[in-house]
């Protein structure tokens, strides 16, 4: 049986601004990890466009946790699945950021 392997490419390396956010792509399949911040909507269609994609051509998304500088473009891939390491509810993301009510933090 052929050998079959992924090819992984960052198309934003992560700073102390946002994650990185890698495109894995097999035959015509093509998996995007992380989709970073919204100030980056635009430098990611550039980096699929230099690649001859377009946001419709991703089959699936994944976010490996939910801070803003992970998931904020996932609005840019409607059409495409989504992965998650849990499923995001408002008591996970509040959990996340020690959010205790709308506008306050906790004293962790």
């Amino acid at each position: 049986m052929p050998e079959t392997r992924w090819r992984v490419e960052v198309l934003r390396a992560g700073d102390w601004r946002g994650a990185t956010t890698c495109l894995l792509t097999l035959d015509s399949r093509h998996v995007l990890v992380d989709t970073g911040s919204w100030h980056e909507d635009s430098l990611l269609a550039e980096a699929l466009a230099r690649r001859g994609l377009h946001p419709t051509d991703i089959d699936i998304v994944i976010n490996t946790h939910f801070h803003i500088d992970h998931v904020m473009n996932n609005c840019l891939f409607a059409g495409s699945q989504s992965r998650q390491d849990k499923p995001y509810t408002e008591s996970t993301s509040q959990e996340a950021h020690g959010v205790s009510a709308p506008g306050e933090f906790s004293s962790r």
